[in-house]
């Protein structure tokens, strides 16, 4: 390892650690340093104007807070209050973006967060120390794979926002729930910092993506992969000297630029409600990942090809390309053992 660098401390990522260690070597990490890896949590945004006046029919729309208190915030609550909302605004008889919803969610990025909600994992390590499918979760992650489509599809008062599009601002959801046409919707906490949020009208609140169901303990959140990772290359000049400097940045950012953007830029300025702060902080330290995203590229995308290929397609094809991942990752695998064996890092 490299000296003056502590992974245990509090300011790098347990959790990633754990996931992307290989063969009990660790080649990048994460942490508090990474700014990025905060704003692409993602959460459950939720309008409070919404909940409110439908609180009538579905008097639980009151009580979110208490129901993620309770560990009651579940896909099914999620699932069921989401259904509470459809209105057609325009009178066209179409379901369109103009129409007010229960569910605003896409049919690509959102789909994986529920590998970090659910608990689920698509890879695990073998005795070597390398990666293989967590086989012993597949009758999980089958009907995971169900429940995820129905929420997108199925769903009487979800609407299917497609995959977001940088080009074109009119199929970004998050400007759509600021208008205020949706209940719920699963999105980064960087889209807090928006203009459109700074501009809502409507109060929203803050919660964490929901459980796989009861018994599942705590609450996990996904993290989207375009946040930074920490390495030093074998060939600086004074690894000791870039060891302790980055320890030294991971620890100032863990003492006061984290807690800074979380306290005044997302608690104090835009979470403008205690109990959306405290829904803040199960999301923020509830974070993990799966080998599946952290080496997405390297091990053939099998997270990705899994669940968000088919349901992007509208295809009901889990056990197929289930086992053609399976069938791949050897392959793809030794691919990744031949790339760290190239390099000395």
């Amino acid at each position: 390892g490299v000296n003056y660098i502590d992974l245990e401390k509090p300011w790098w990522s347990q959790t990633f650690n754990n996931e992307a260690e290989i063969k009990d070597s660790l080649y990048v990490t994460t942490g508090s340093l990474s700014l990025s890896l905060a704003r692409s949590m993602f959460a459950i945004f939720y309008n409070k104007k919404l909940a409110d006046s439908h609180s009538a029919t579905f008097p639980e729309l009151n009580e979110l807070y208490d129901i993620v208190d309770r560990g009651d915030w579940t896909y099914d609550k999620f699932y069921e209050l989401g259904s509470s909302i459809y209105t057609d605004n325009n009178g066209n008889t179409i379901r369109d973006e103009e129409d007010t919803y229960g569910i605003f969610i896409d049919n690509y990025v959102n789909v994986d967060i529920f590998w970090s909600s659910f608990d689920m994992h698509m890879m695990v390590k073998d005795e070597d120390g390398w990666f293989e499918m967590a086989t012993g979760e597949k009758e999980k992650i089958s009907t995971a794979f169900d429940k995820i489509y129905n929420l997108i599809y199925e769903n009487t008062g979800s609407y299917n926002m497609g995959p977001l599009k940088e080009d074109s601002a009119g199929s970004h959801f998050d400007d759509r729930f600021s208008d205020g046409n949706a209940l719920f919707a699963p999105l980064e906490l960087i889209y807090a910092e928006s203009k459109d949020f700074r501009n809502m009208q409507d109060e929203y609140g803050i919660l964490p993506s929901p459980k796989y169901d009861e018994t599942q303990k705590e609450y996990f959140s996904y993290a989207h992969d375009q946040y930074t990772v920490f390495m030093v290359p074998k060939t600086v000049a004074d690894p000791e000297l870039s060891g302790a400097v980055l320890e030294a940045m991971a620890y100032e950012s863990y003492k006061s630029v984290q807690p800074t953007y979380y306290n005044l830029v997302l608690k104090g300025r835009y979470a403008n409600d205690p109990q959306s702060r405290q829904m803040l902080d199960t999301i923020t330290t509830g974070v993990r990942v799966d080998p599946g995203f952290i080496y997405s590229i390297m091990l053939g995308e099998p997270n990705v090809d899994v669940f968000r290929s088919p349901i992007y397609h509208n295809e009901r094809s889990f056990a197929t390309e289930y086992a053609k991942e399976t069938k791949m990752l050897p392959i793809f695998t030794k691919g990744l053992r031949e790339v760290i064996s190239q390099f000395d890092f």
